[in-house]
Formats: C-alpha cells, structure tokens, sequence
C-alpha cells in the first residue's frame, strides 16, 4: 500500500487541483483497528503484522479503481474515495467496518478477531488543506472508538462543546458554520407577530438557529459573530431567504395569507 508521506502528498494535490471549484462527491476515510495493541501483546510483532496484511488485502479487495488506499499510520488505514455520495460512503465504511469484524485472521498461524472504528469527512465541509481533511476524519474515528468501537462517526464539528469559551472557540465555531453550510445544518423557526388592535393578518418573525449532532438548537449569539468576522454571512442569509420562501411558498399554497 502506499505509505503516509505519499498519501499526503496525494491528498494535498487533490485539494489545490479542486480550490475554488464546486465541490466534488469525495471522502476521506479512516480506519483504526480497535485492539491492536492487546493483539500484538498477545502474539507478538513478527505474526501481528500478518494480521496487518489482511487487513490490507480486505480493503484491496474492496476498493475500486478510483480510491486511493494507504497504510497511514502502524494500524491506520487511510482511503480516499471520490465519485459517491454521502449516503454511498456512509454504507461504504459500515461495509468495511463489518467484513474486518467478520473476518478470522489466519496467516498468522491462529484464529484472530479485531473490530475498527472509522471515521469519515467529506470534501464539501470547506476543509482547508490536507492537514485539516485527516485531523477531522482521525477525531471521528477516535469519537467511534472511545464510544466503544466496532462503528462508523461521520466528522461533525458542530456540538455544544464548539461554542463553550476558550482559546480555539473561534475557531471551532468557524469549522461548525462551514460545516452547518455544506450540510444544511440549520433551522428556522417563526416567531407570530399578534396585532392587539384586531388585526388578523398573519406575520412572523423569522430566527435562525444552528443544529448540533443532536439536533439540539444553537443560538445565534454562539456562531454569528465568528460568521460576519470570516465572511460567511452571504451564504447564511441566502440559505435563510431560500428556506424561508419555500416555507412561505407552502403555506400560501394552501391559502394562509401568511407575511
């Protein structure tokens, strides 16, 4: 497989080739096997990397023409994976999460089982260079395994730790906004205007708010600010008016004179 160095290289030239164009179906995946360590005690490092072989030769047989696979790090595999969409990558690694859980490894002369924990980041959340695409994919990845392993996380920056106080805030919040914009990840929610003098009309104020990964609201005091420093106001009020006027649009259908 190739190695790290080579990967990296690869990826970053990946990125300068696509900079400042649409953003294309592609996705980092990153595979931890769970115990490896704890195998390696067990049986040793000569017959261990036996088991490192097969883990390979699962993935090769795996992959298709067009991704590109490396042995990142002593039992990190890394795949990049263009042309699918985000649903076909997320079936993707739970198919490669299962096939290694299923597999019985015996080139090392014994019957072996692992798991592995993947994480998955995709192109279209803005990263930023090469550096960032890894980082992002290695902290889902680590999500899965303290969660107990043997699962797939998909990177998802947006959580309430993202807007707690500290010296990376800043920078967590932006990563949260470019991701909340790839991902439609905000909600709006309509707040009635009641005349007291008997008018009947129906209006509302629109609020935004940002999703976390559970679907729990963001309050805009907790992204905005870092939004208008980093010029990504533009794209928020675009998506606002867009969803706004759908809902709009809805609602007159059905004859509510909504404003």
């Amino acid at each position: 497989l190739f190695n790290r160095q080579y990967f990296m290289k690869q990826l970053a030239a990946f990125l300068e080739k696509h900079k400042g164009t649409p953003s294309p179906d592609t996705a980092l995946i990153y595979i931890i096997l769970d115990d490896f360590r704890a195998i390696r005690n067990s049986i040793g490092i000569a017959t261990s990397d036996e088991v490192l072989i097969e883990v390979a030769e699962i993935l090769t047989g795996m992959k298709h023409q067009s991704e590109m696979l490396a042995r990142f790090d002593d039992h990190v595999f890394t795949l990049l994976v263009p042309e699918k969409t985000a649903d076909m990558v997320r079936k993707y690694a739970d198919t490669i999460c299962h096939q290694i859980k299923e597999h019985q490894f015996q080139r090392a002369g014994q019957f072996v089982t692992t798991e592995c924990s993947i994480g998955v980041e995709f192109y279209a959340n803005h990263v930023q260079n090469a550096q960032e695409f890894v980082y992002n994919a290695d902290s889902a990845a680590e999500s899965a395994r303290m969660e107990g392993g043997d699962q797939v996380r998909v990177h998802n920056p947006i959580s309430k730790s993202s807007t707690d106080e500290g010296e990376d805030s800043s920078e967590h919040s932006l990563e949260a906004i470019r991701y909340a914009i790839a991902n439609d990840r905000f909600a709006l929610l309509y707040q009635p205007i009641v005349g007291l003098q008997g008018d009947a009309s129906e209006n509302y104020c629109v609020l935004l708010r940002m999703l976390d990964e559970e679907d729990e609201l963001i309050l805009p005091k907790d992204f905005l600010p870092s939004a208008i420093k980093h010029n990504y106001m533009q794209e928020i009020d675009e998506w606002v008016i867009e969803n706004a006027l759908k809902t709009l649009s809805e609602r007159r259908a059905k004859g509510r004179e909504i404003n």
